[in-house]
């Protein structure tokens, strides 16, 4: 098989003939290869000859046979360099994957997909494509396949059959139908030179159609197989071997993490040039280790009762699917037996029922194996409150990640035992990949509408508004919020924090900045853009003081802790070996610049605290890539109830605290009142608070006034810690937080209570 040239001949050769037609000179036309017909659909536009035509330059200097070629050639490929819309109809044919379960980390593999002809075959013209992807369900019968560029899996190729990730194409013998199959290497370099010329193109005043690079260089990256002479009948086959070994090749590259990945198949059955997805698009999944360990989360339900979630993890954290089965022993903190749950082998997850005293943690051991742990405490009531956790801060494929968006929802809601979430995609990813787009609010608002059920699980509405040069920030509306929108920093009247609150006007919302004190680049793929030091500005832009809905600050998520420099979980994208130089590992800013939560707390913002995971899933080696290595964040949220509306309101009255994943309890008042309080003091303030965990805890408790910051109160505890104490030497406006360790390092932050004395 040859390579298609960059320009086609036949192309050229109608060029020429758009270019030097004269007025009357139609006949011409034809005898190149472009009929009458092509004049007049307006696939060819006529053009008055001109003595300037083919000497280089008209008449304002711009080289006309360039832009005229330009213009017909990228108008030609305009379905190749667009993004995809809604595949609303199905095309006919079925696709199978042998085998479709890879054990992460492995090593390379080899699968084998067969694709069968539907009704009707493939007539000669049309062929099918396949690619990584993620298939994202819109509803109503709507799909889109969402291509994955890297991600851990190997970039596959059809050129060099002796290197890694080579993909071999195979027709039924008994087909008398002849297929091409499209080359293409490991580099995209026909992508890039198109983009260059696109680029130089419209920079010399050519009229040409967007070209999204990155969704390009995606389309690049799909097998293609096209039927060039014959037809393939229904029933055929075409199989394509990826990771073939068969001629020296090394297999396909599995991620090194647990992963899924949807192989999508697009076909085009007439020849037409139109591709739609098949409906049955295989899956393949890079399943966990070897069980190394236990996780037990503890939750209340009901009034009184408890749910106990138990997973195996293997040594990287992910799901233990295969390779462990068997029974669970559930004990009290007494060695009592309280019952058993059972994991069964290819689920790794299982949950009991169970009766547990409030404040008490369970322990649970594998039957047979030496593997144990330690639920979380189970937590009370505290002010006619109860504690819910949750995630305000996922990513999806359709933004800049790699999970389905039902799947992470259903994964926080039976895996992660999660009370509330919210995915949180990219407001600028427009620019990059087939996102930011109304579609993919309208499927957000719909999950919120889908998954959300009171007493059990409740999702919100939200979105990332994404500035590199002005800072991060969510941006979440409330339930029933007749008018929620995304106003993106790209465009529009939202490109600065002050023109976001505008533009949110009377809205019932809540904006929320995050990883403050990240102030490097990161987003360029994997980082390496910062071998030569590029920054931007480098403090964080707050917004004003008393605005009205900037009320909470995510102060951990797996990019750190913008609490204040922390040795324990600084700011960082990874921690890669050898290439990876020092300098790319520091992502913190310096202290001074008013970046760091503690620095805007003490310069008048009124923030409460909430922390998150600000998970993209990517399933790559750390030692090798710039991926975030701390562990993801939870917000602990007290609430009356859990429905929409108290998870709400506790959020905007700041009733929430952040950890680094534990599920500490941690409870701080003021005079009756609860964290994020405000309020006026007549007399010195009388502080309670609580912290349970697991194992040997350390408290502190932080006061803030016009000297600074000072701790007012430690305390170190075997699962336990409380505090009763009144601030005799408090005066004017201070405020007072909790920080609190456990002896296996997670962290935990109060949102402080705010208190004006005489």
């Amino acid at each position: 098989m040859r390579a298609k040239l960059l320009i086609p001949w036949k192309a050229w050769r109608c060029f020429v003939a758009h270019v030097g037609a004269e007025e009357g000179g139609r006949s011409e036309l034809a005898s190149l290869g472009a009929s009458r017909g092509d004049l007049e659909r307006g696939s060819i536009r006529e053009v008055r000859s001109d003595p300037c035509a083919f000497g280089g330059k008209g008449q304002r200097g711009r080289p006309r046979v360039f832009l005229r070629l330009s213009e017909y050639y990228f108008r030609k490929r305009r379905r190749e360099i667009k993004k995809p819309s809604l595949c609303r109809e199905e095309a006919s044919g079925k696709a199978f994957l042998e085998p479709s379960d890879v054990s992460a980390g492995q090593g390379p593999v080899t699968l084998t997909l067969r694709f069968r002809c539907g009704e009707g075959g493939i007539r000669s013209g049309g062929g099918i494509k396949v690619f990584p992807a993620r298939v994202v369900d819109f509803g109503g019968g709507a799909r889109r396949a969402v291509p994955l560029l890297v991600h851990g899996w190997g970039r596959w190729q059809t050129r060099y059959p002796w290197l890694p990730n080579y993909v071999s194409v195979r027709v039924d013998p008994s087909s008398g139908a002849e297929v091409s199959v499209r080359r293409m290497g490991f580099f995209p370099l026909r992508g890039i030179l198109r983009y260059v010329w696109w680029s130089v193109a419209r920079r010399r005043g050519a009229e040409l159609p967007p070209f999204d690079l990155l969704y390009h260089l995606l389309e690049e990256g799909k097998v293609q197989v096209k039927v060039v002479k014959g037809a393939l009948k229904e029933g055929e086959e075409v199989r394509l071997v990826i990771g073939d070994r068969s001629r020296g090749g090394r297999g396909w590259k599995v991620p090194f993490r647990a992963a899924t990945l949807d192989l999508a198949v697009e076909v085009d059955e007439k020849g037409t040039g139109e591709y739609r997805l098949i409906g049955n698009c295989p899956r393949v999944r890079a399943l966990g280790g070897k069980a190394e360990g236990l996780e037990a989360v503890l939750k209340a339900e009901g009034s009184v009762g408890a749910r106990l979630v138990v997973r195996a993890v293997d040594a990287k954290g992910d799901t233990a699917f295969a390779g462990f089965a068997g029974g669970i022993q559930v004990l009290d903190e007494t060695g009592k037996p309280l019952g058993r749950c059972l994991l069964e082998d290819g689920q790794g997850v299982g949950e009991l029922r169970l009766q547990v005293p409030v404040g008490h943690r369970v322990h649970v051991k594998a039957e047979g194996r030496p593997l144990t742990a330690v639920s979380n405490p189970l937590p009370p009531r505290w002010m006619g409150m109860r504690l819910f956790w949750g995630d305000l801060h996922a990513h999806s494929v359709i933004c800049d990640g790699t999970l389905e968006p039902r799947e992470f929802y259903r994964w926080a809601r039976e895996e992660a035992a999660l009370d509330f979430a919210a995915i949180t995609t990219h407001d600028n990813m427009a620019r990059f990949e087939p996102s930011g787009r109304q579609e993919e609010w309208m499927l957000m608002r719909r999950l919120a509408e889908e998954f959300t059920e009171p007493g059990a699980f409740v999702v919100l509405l939200g979105y990332e508004w994404s500035s590199h040069s002005r800072g991060h920030r969510g941006v979440f509306y409330a339930p029933g919020e007749p008018d929620p929108q995304v106003f993106s920093s790209l465009e529009g009247d939202a490109r600065e924090v002050r023109e976001l609150e505008e533009a949110l006007g009377n809205r019932m919302a809540l904006v929320v900045p995050h990883h403050t004190a990240w102030r490097k680049v990161f987003f360029v793929p994997w980082n390496w853009s910062k071998f030569i030091r590029l920054r931007i500005p480098e403090r964080y832009t707050w917004g004003e003081r008393e605005g009205r809905l900037q009320r909470l600050v995510e102060i951990y998520s797996d990019h750190g802790s913008s609490e204040s420099p922390d040795p324990s979980f600084p700011i960082t994208h990874g921690r890669p070996r050898l290439h990876y130089p020092r300098f790319m590992r520091e992502d913190g800013c310096r202290e001074g610049l008013g970046n760091y939560v503690r620095e805007a707390w003490a310069a008048g913002y009124r923030l409460g605290v909430v922390a998150g995971s600000d998970r993209h899933d990517y399933p790559l080696d750390p030692a090798v890539y710039s991926v975030p290595v701390h562990p993801r964040g939870l917000t602990g949220l007290w609430a009356e109830e859990l429905t929409p509306e108290a998870v709400w309101s506790a959020l905007w009255n700041r009733h929430v605290y952040g950890t680094t994943g534990a599920r500490m309890v941690v409870q701080l008042e003021a005079d009756g009142l609860p964290m994020g309080s405000e309020y006026l003091g007549r007399r010195p303030p009388h502080i309670r608070g609580m912290v349970w965990g697991v194992g040997k805890i350390r408290a502190e408790l932080w006061r803030h006034d016009r000297t600074g910051y000072r701790i007012l109160w430690l305390g170190e505890g075997e699962g336990e810690i409380s505090l009763d104490l009144v601030d005799e030497d408090a005066s004017g406006g201070v405020f007072y937080y909790i920080r609190a360790q456990q002896e296996d390092g997670h962290k935990a932050w109060s949102s402080p209570i705010w208190v004006e004395l005489p």
